[in-house]
């Protein structure tokens, strides 16, 4: 409900509740139930027996040291992982076709298909600890229980060594033609290569081109130090303001000019025609010394590209300079000077001294500056000339070394050939050596220990124990998910709680499911009669919508005109419509009831008046007059407009301003106007009235509207802006057990008007989407 003011406990009458929404199910459970025993039965009558078996096994085997032909691109084949493929092996389809084969279960290889369903059920292995197996068959004969695992594994083993054997005899085959081959391409291409050595010389124009081979490397070490002494001038001349830090500085660059361990010069790629390389200097860390260029050594099969190789070593002893020693006469002058200052004036005799003392180391320290300077810049102009003259060889290192390089490209793509076929013929010769140790399949070995558990007397499929458990689980599964899920596939309600999740607006009431005495007494008209009536539930019902109205609507709504519509027909709109008008005009109210529904209006009939007199279609047409259009009814206060005589009546008219001007004319005269209207869905009728009307009460049938009509229809009402005071829950079976717990229980806390009158003191408010 729209109004819950407060949260109950679970009590006992809850939980019969909500067993009794099942209830009704019980045939269709008892249904379900007898199908799933019917089922398990069924297995247990015309099921195949199987018998079991339970074995361990032991396997070891020889792994693949050198890869195949059948490997892939990543070096992998399918036994890199042994363990997996031996369980597959085991367990495949046509190892089992084999066995049987070996069993001779079948007599050739047309009847293979049928032993899964004559022979063997099911196979299972399983790893229990690193190469333990455990196999366990399921089979048809009892025989086979104990004969099928060892036959399984001997087959298997058959495969392997086959496989093996095929292929190495196959691989060997192909091998031996090709390696002859292979040899006559050898001898060709080793004759070819000699030729072409003789042909250009290549050893006496390496030797001949030799001496300039260090042209490169002695020009890249001069120009290196001649940038390294220029970066020390102009970092000298930008932070070192005095003669000690430019001596410093200088000193840092001469004494490490490369670090301990540093190869000057790493030699280059080795020629092929190369035998020996010259053995590298060794230059004392901290001389400044370069590379020095060894004694040029021509032998056999030396290559101009061979190198010298020039790595530095730390010095044994640490050389003092003369100027670090004035320098530092000089800094003890100075502390001298400066620990005297704070006693003596700057004329005393031992300041003067001192001062004295420190100009003439100072003088000396500017003495040695300008000599290390000139040194530097002396090595600096003779290392520009050095490198000036080696510039001037570079044409001829040049054209000696594109010659050289042409030979040794030409001799590669000549030599190339050859070496292709040596490891061709070095690569087979490997293959064939290693043939037991390689191909498609490795070399396992079985170790059968024996069975762990046997079953071949009495079997194991179908087992009663069993067969009863999963029969009563089936059955109870059934016969309680049978009831439940139709339960929850149903789209329609008969309880207030759901309707309201779906429909958006509160409930005004429920009408519960008249008896044919009623229906009876409605036709005859006798339903007026306080004593007749008055005590029926249905009666009563229309009593508590009628109280409830004030609760759902705003305070400044006058609920005066006061429509009925439905999402779908037959949903019982007229006749709430009916009762609800009864109830006013019963209360004291002067109560007028107008049937809109010109396409199918049945007021007049449920009322028992005569429909050929004029109504609601003459008067919106200006055909009739107002007095002429109302009928008084056997209810004392009640009138009725029907919805006319007319049988082609055009909906259009209630798309006019004649609707709205009869209504606001009829406004001084009753008390409640109670407006009959066409179904939402489908028609444009409804929404064009509840323009005029102060509210709408909207009508579900229990157990037939859809879940979905009424929320279609809840959204036109809401995206229209009607004024919905809520809804009325019509046809509610309280014979149905599901329904007489239900409203047995809430019915007085969500109908009674003390109820809401209670709640509204306390503070909680009814929904109004109006």
């Amino acid at each position: 409900m729209a109004n819950q003011g407060f949260k109950r406990l679970l009590t006992f009458q809850d939980i019969l509740q909500f067993l009794s929404r099942y209830v009704k199910y019980w045939r269709l459970g008892v249904f379900c139930a007898t199908l799933g025993a019917s089922l398990a039965l069924a297995y247990f009558v015309y099921g195949k027996p199987s018998y079991y078996s339970k074995s361990s096994v032991e396997y070891s085997y020889v792994d693949l040291p050198i890869k195949s032909e059948i490997s892939d691109v990543r070096g992998n084949t399918k036994w890199d992982n042994i363990h997996s493929q031996v369980v597959l092996g085991l367990q495949s389809r046509w190892l089992a076709e084999r066995t049987a084969l070996r069993l001779k279960l079948v007599k050739n290889v047309s009847q293979l298909g049928t032993i899964w369903s004559r022979f063997i059920s099911k196979i299972k292995i399983t790893s229990s600890v690193a190469n333990q197996l455990e196999i366990e068959v399921w089979v048809y004969e009892p025989r086979l229980a104990k004969l099928w695992p060892q036959a399984m594994l001997l087959e298997y083993h058959d495969f392997l060594t086959e496989s093996r054997i095929k292929h190495r005899d196959l691989i060997i085959q192909g091998f031996s033609k090709e390696m002859d081959r292979i040899r006559e391409n050898l001898k060709a291409e080793t004759e070819r290569d000699r030729r072409f050595e003789s042909e250009n010389r290549i050893l006496e124009n390496f030797v001949a081109n030799n001496k300039l081979e260090q042209l490169p490397t002695q020009m890249l070490t001069y120009r290196s130090q001649l940038d390294a002494m220029e970066e020390v001038e102009k970092y000298i001349d930008a932070t070192a303001p005095s003669p000690a830090e430019k001596l410093s500085l200088l000193k840092k660059h001469r004494d490490k000019p490369l670090a301990v361990g540093t190869i000057v010069r790493r030699g280059a790629e080795v020629d092929p025609f190369l035998t020996k390389t010259n053995a590298p200097d060794i230059l004392m860390a901290g001389t400044g010394a370069v590379a020095v260029e060894p004694p040029k050594r021509a032998a056999a099969g030396a290559s101009s590209a061979a190198t010298t190789s020039t790595i530095v070593i730390p010095e044994n002893s640490k050389r003092t300079e003369v100027w670090e020693e004035i320098d530092e006469k000089l800094r003890e002058a100075q502390r001298e000077y400066q620990r005297l200052s704070s006693n003596l004036l700057p004329g005393h005799e031992q300041m003067r001294a001192l001062q004295k003392e420190i100009d003439s180391y100072s003088f000396a320290l500017e003495a040695e500056w300008k000599k290390e300077i000139a040194a530097f810049q002396l090595e600096k102009d003779h290392i520009r000339q050095q490198l000036a003259s080696l510039q001037k060889q570079m044409p001829e290192y040049h054209k000696l070394i594109a010659g050289y390089d042409d030979y040794r490209r030409d001799f590669r793509l000549q030599s190339s050939g050859r070496l292709a076929w040596e490891q061709a013929y070095i690569t087979m010769k490997s293959r064939i050596s290693a043939m037991d140790y390689t191909g498609p399949e490795v070399q396992v070995e079985f170790f059968f220990k024996g069975f762990t558990e046997v079953r071949d007397d009495i079997p194991v499929s179908p087992n009663k124990q069993k067969l009863l458990t999963y029969a009563l689980a089936l059955s109870l599964g059934l016969g309680i998910g049978g009831p439940v899920l139709t339960e929850r596939l149903r789209f329609t309600s008969s309880f207030v709680g759901e309707a309201e999740k779906y429909c958006q607006y509160p409930a005004c009431g429920i009408v519960p499911l008249m008896e044919p005495k009623a229906k009876l007494a409605i036709e005859d008209g006798k339903d007026g009669n306080e004593d007749d009536f008055a005590g029926s539930h249905a009666h009563e019902s229309f009593r508590i919508i009628r109280s409830s109205l004030p609760f759902y609507a705003p305070g400044d709504n006058r609920k005066q005109v006061i429509m009925v519509t439905s999402a779908r027909p037959s949903d019982g709109k007229s006749t709430v419509a009916m009762h609800l008008a009864k109830s006013f005009a019963e209360s004291g109210d002067k109560v007028l009831l107008i049937d809109c529904d010109l396409r199918r209006g049945t007021l007049h009939r449920l009322l028992d008046l005569d429909r050929k007199q004029d109504g609601l279609a003459e008067l919106l047409d200006g055909q009739a007059k107002l007095a002429d259009a109302i009928q008084s009814t056997k209810t004392p206060g009640l009138s009725l407009v029907a919805r006319g005589k007319s049988k082609s009546v055009s909906p259009e008219l209630l798309s006019r301003n004649q609707f709205q001007h009869l209504i606001d004319s009829l406004r001084p005269d009753f008390d409640r106007i109670i407006v009959d209207t066409p179904p939402l869905l489908g028609l444009a009728d409804s929404l064009l009235i509840s323009k005029v009307v102060d509210g709408l009460i909207f009508v579900i049938r229990a157990d037939q509207t859809t879940q979905r009509d009424v929320a279609t229809a809840s959204e036109i009402l809401h995206q229209a802006g009607a004024p919905v005071y809520g809804f009325v829950l019509n046809c509610v079976n309280l014979k149905n057990l599901e329904n007489y717990y239900y409203y047995g229980t809430y019915y007085s806390r969500y109908y009674d008007p003390t109820y809401y009158s209670s709640s509204r003191r306390g503070g909680v408010q009814p929904v109004n989407d109006a």
